[in-house]
């Protein structure tokens, strides 16, 4: 989307709705700056997440496209996501809905909280998700929020009028090593 930066996008066409989209997405940037960054909680557990949920569905068929995206740039301003987002407007594309996954492999006190955050307009279609979630993550204890949240890549496809949420790990157990050089994999 610029010299700067790229999304790596995975497309999976869908057999009855090709132009109406689910999107399931994660950003592969971290922070902090330097040559040292190893991401594993922000945001290696999100693109993980991506990466797995491609592997699982891509033998199957399903009746709307989905979309597999790896956004960049998200920690320096959603920048990736925004661009993917506008492009999408612009174009007049028909995005169902977005699951975006940062920050969800921190689980400091074993209790498996997981915030899922939504605006007003996506309540209905988080609902759905959550109730998918208690299928086939039952151990997941979801802690559903209605608010604004502009921390992460679904903020812009809220500005756009797109049905989205963000899955994040909890927030009173939020992890202590974000954006230090001992977010790692131990």
């Amino acid at each position: 989307y610029r010299s700067s930066g790229t999304n790596v996008i995975a497309t999976k066409t869908g057999t009855k709705y090709p132009n109406q989209k689910y999107i399931i997405c994660g950003h592969y940037d971290d922070m902090p700056e330097g040559t040292l960054a190893p991401g594993a909680d922000d945001n290696a557990s999100g693109t993980c997440a991506v990466m797995e949920a491609a592997r699982l569905l891509a033998p199957l068929s399903f009746d709307y496209t989905l979309i597999f995206i790896a956004f960049d740039e998200e920690e320096l301003g959603l920048i990736g996501s925004r661009a993917y987002a506008d492009s999408s407007y612009n174009r007049g594309d028909s995005i169902k809905g977005v699951l975006n996954f940062d920050m969800i492999a921190w689980d400091g006190n074993n209790d498996y909280k997981m915030q899922i955050y939504s605006n007003s307009a996506s309540v209905n279609y988080s609902t759905i998700a959550r109730y998918v979630f208690n299928i086939y993550q039952p151990q997941l204890d979801l802690v559903f929020t209605v608010s604004n949240m502009s921390g992460s890549d679904h903020y812009y496809f809220w500005q756009r009028g797109y049905n989205a949420f963000c899955g994040i790990e909890y927030n009173n157990d939020f992890n202590p090593y974000y954006h230090t050089v001992n977010d790692n994999f131990s």
